[in-house]
């Protein structure tokens, strides 16, 4: 039956019954309230009909529209580095801080967003080159800095508190050292509509921000009495924190499960007390948040900074626990051990590297995993995977992998990607099949928390790596998107260049030639030299390069 006509069933049969008094003791129509009927049901049909072809002109006319919920924004930090040496005494100064962009994939989907984290890093470098500066002098005259002394010290780092289709939440860790007993330190933050790319305000996330800061004084409060922090003014907190968010003082994130406040030392207690922290939690005061921003998220992802605590509900008891992580580390600054916090419990790893980027996970099966990328010697990185599920912390795998490094165009930036989607997330390796070359792929949190791949193959993260065919040699000709053999027994020809593209790690490659065809190479690896149809590579390729 025509679906025009489907939609117009029930009309017509209501007039067939009026028509022949279908219903029970009813009087039936004369002629000419049949005659009638009969044209009103003809002019309806046809107003029918004229309907849903305009739908359907419609339909074919309208332009596609990308939904922000594809994907969620996927992040790349880079970080930026300078030093200052004196002639005589070494290093007297240096300067480290974060630059942030999506990939160019979510730059697209999130225009705006993309835009103000491109302010967000010229701000960034602006302040942190002005800062480093204003000592240069200083450090280089002073007689206490150089190999005998300390060095001033910049840094601004990035960590993300939130990342979804939402809302970004940036938090800026910013420390200087420039002499004296210790260095300062607090933690900034920036929150941003993910869709328009505008900052958010407290008053676009709670109906009334001043019960808001009430109860987040409230919390903090309590927390330092259980743990006998001592506050400047128990009872003035809230007060203080009132003024610091009229002043534009106050720096807060907003969190996958509620909002952070955070109080640099002296702010609001001694510096041994640290940096405070005070939350709200969403489902525990839902009256003080409003809008889709403010429900809980079922599956999020953050990245950590050392000693800073982020929280979640382990053990499903609806009250969430504190988790941290923090490292030790030797006279050269070397990781000798990591150490995960969850409510003040302390389960130290013997773990070594040289730098960590920590992520905290909550999937889709209910696990809440903390992801630890260590890198080592020769920038081998290796991924400590931790179940934080139930309370308690166990070491769940450990693999040869690591963040990837993506490169954005439009910004002309290469920098780590960050594990902040469960849903979609790329994880790198070391390949050593035709060359050593970094290669990645997409990967998702499984029921069990472990990385679940959405391939069977990596992508080499640089199209950089050519080749000259030297000896000709066989090969399997495949669909690039598919990835389905279309001709095997494929004669490759000596001159041809070629340009690594895939692999599974262990069995083949894929290469592309000039002319966009994909030849997938079986390579023996089983051994050194690797063999191709028998031959050494060496004797097929020109171009190959080891590392080491």
């Amino acid at each position: 039956m025509n679906k025009v006509y489907k939609r117009g069933l029930p009309l017509a049969l209501g007039l067939i019954l009026l028509m022949t008094g279908g219903c029970a003791g009813e009087k039936p129509m004369s002629e000419e309230e049949r005659k009638a009927a009969e044209e009103e049901m003809l002019l309806a049909e046809q107003d029918a009909m004229a309907a849903e072809e305009g739908n359907e002109e419609k339909k074919e006319s309208a332009p596609e529209v990308k939904s922000l919920e594809a994907a969620r924004p996927r992040l790349i930090v880079s970080t930026v580095y300078d030093s200052l040496y004196h002639e005589e005494r070494g290093l007297v100064s240096c300067l480290e801080y974060d630059q942030i962009a999506l990939s160019a994939e979510s730059a697209e989907a999130y225009p705006d967003l993309a835009e103000a984290l491109g302010d967000l890093s010229s701000r960034t470098a602006e302040q942190m080159q002005e800062d480093y500066e204003s000592y240069r002098q200083a450090a280089l005259e002073s007689d206490e800095t150089g190999d005998e002394g300390y060095a001033m010290r910049f840094q601004n780092r990035f960590t993300v508190g939130r990342a979804d289709e939402k809302a970004l939440s940036i938090r800026c860790h910013y420390l200087s050292f420039t002499g004296g007993g210790h260095a300062f330190a607090f933690t900034g933050a920036e929150n941003f509509d993910a869709g328009t790319g505008k900052l958010l305000a407290l008053s676009d996330i709670s109906p009334d921000p001043a019960a808001l800061l009430e109860k987040a004084s409230e919390n903090l409060r309590k927390w330092c009495e259980d743990r006998e922090v001592e506050l400047f003014d128990p009872e003035g907190l809230s007060g203080a924190v009132q003024e610091m968010y009229e002043s534009g003082d106050l720096n807060w994130s907003l969190d996958p499960d509620g909002i952070s406040l955070f109080f640099a030392p002296y702010s609001i207690a001694p510096y041994a007390a640290g940096e405070l922290t005070a939350r709200v939690f969403f489902e525990e005061s839902p009256d003080l948040f409003t809008g889709d921003l403010c429900r809980p998220q079922e599956t999020w992802g953050m990245s950590l900074y050392e000693r800073q605590s982020a929280s979640a509900d382990l053990d499903g008891d609806g009250s969430p626990e504190e988790i941290s992580f923090s490292t030790d580390r030797d006279e050269y600054d070397t990781v000798t051990g990591f150490h995960i916090s969850v409510d003040g419990k302390d389960y130290p790893f013997d773990l070594y590297g040289y730098g960590i980027r920590a992520f905290l996970l909550h999937g889709a099966g209910g696990k809440t995993m903390l992801y630890a990328d260590i890198s080592g010697d020769n920038d081998y990185h290796s991924l400590e995977i931790f179940d934080l599920s139930g309370g308690e912390v166990l070491q769940a795998q450990t693999l040869q992998a690591g963040c990837s490094v993506l490169y954005n165009d439009e910004t002309n930036q290469a920098g780590t990607c960050l594990i902040t989607d469960p849903s979609s997330f790329d994880l790198a390796v070391r390949g050593g099949d035709i060359s050593t070359y970094s290669m990645s792929r997409v990967c998702h949190l499984g029921k069990d928390g472990l990385p679940v791949p959405e391939t069977d193959y990596y992508t080499v993260i640089s199209r950089g790596y050519q080749f000259t065919v030297l000896t000709p040699f066989t090969a399997s000709t495949v669909d690039p998107e598919t990835e389905e053999i279309l001709e095997k027994g494929v004669t490759v020809r000596k001159g041809e260049v070629l340009t690594l593209v895939r692999s599974d790690n262990g069995s083949w490659v894929e290469l592309e030639g000039k002319d966009g065809t994909l030849y997938r190479v079986e390579i023996d690896s089983s051994d050194w030299p690797r063999t191709i149809d028998g031959k050494d590579i060496s004797d097929i390729f020109d171009g190959l390069i080891f590392a080491g």
